[in-house]
Parts: C-alpha cells; sequence; structure tokens
C-alpha cells in the first residue's frame, strides 16, 4: 500500500509541474557589443536590465549605446552616450524597464559630437 501511494505521489507531482511549471524565472542574457571601429562598447545586463555607454577610443568621437524592444505592441527605444571621453569608464547608464523574456537589440555606435550622425554600428540581441 505505501509503495502504491508513493508512485501516486510521485506521479501527481510530476504531472503538476508539467503543468503549472516549475516556479523557475526565466534567465535572461547580457550581450556586449563592440562598434565597428572598436570607438565605442555597449553593455547590457539583463539583471536590472542595465545599459552602458563606454567611449573605448580617443579619436574625437561620441559612443552611443542603444537598446530596442517591443512589447503590448509598443517599440521602444533608449539611447544613451558616454560624453567624458575615452577614460576607461562608462559614463553612460540608464536603468530600463522591460518585462521579463523580452528580446532586446543592443547596438553600439559612434558619432561625430551630440548631433553628428550614427556611424561604426554593429548589433547583437540579448534577453531581458
Amino acid at each position: 500500500m505505501r509503495r502504491t501511494l508513493s508512485v501516486i505521489v510521485v506521479g501527481l507531482t510530476t504531472v503538476l509541474t508539467l503543468a503549472f511549471g516549475s516556479g523557475t524565472a526565466l534567465a535572461g542574457t547580457n550581450v556586449i557589443v563592440d562598434s565597428t571601429n572598436g570607438s565605442a562598447q555597449t553593455q547590457f545586463y539583463a539583471y536590472g536590465e542595465q545599459l552602458y555607454a563606454c567611449d573605448t577610443k580617443a579619436d574625437g568621437l561620441r559612443a552611443w549605446a542603444i537598446a530596442e524592444w517591443t512589447t503590448g505592441g509598443v517599440h521602444y527605444e533608449v539611447w544613451v552616450a558616454d560624453t567624458d571621453g575615452a577614460n576607461n569608464n562608462c559614463a553612460g547608464h540608464a536603468n530600463l524597464s522591460i518585462p521579463e523574456g523580452v528580446s532586446v537589440r543592443v547596438w553600439a555606435c559612434a558619432s561625430q559630437g551630440a548631433s553628428g550622425a550614427f556611424q561604426y554600428c554593429a548589433y547583437k540581441y540579448a534577453t531581458a
């Protein structure tokens, strides 16, 4: 009788876990993207949805980090610049709010100053 009860409990637990999930959270992915000329780097960290722009080369160009995603039928874009030059820090930062499991396109670009056109752009995908 005990063995039969144990088999029933294990079977019921397995069915409930498969039906309702294990309750574990989705794991996000972090990415680091370098612009094609090596002038800018973008860092995206899924935990807390943190976006950083890093100027990595003293070449007179401004480093930009861009994150874009769509959720609930609405497209979002956030742009952040490292405006203090290539001094081994990532001065541009944004704390984002992206629902868990959403795909995020993360860009690293450079520009001539604040209003110059984006150039040397590269991107990768992350998951929030």
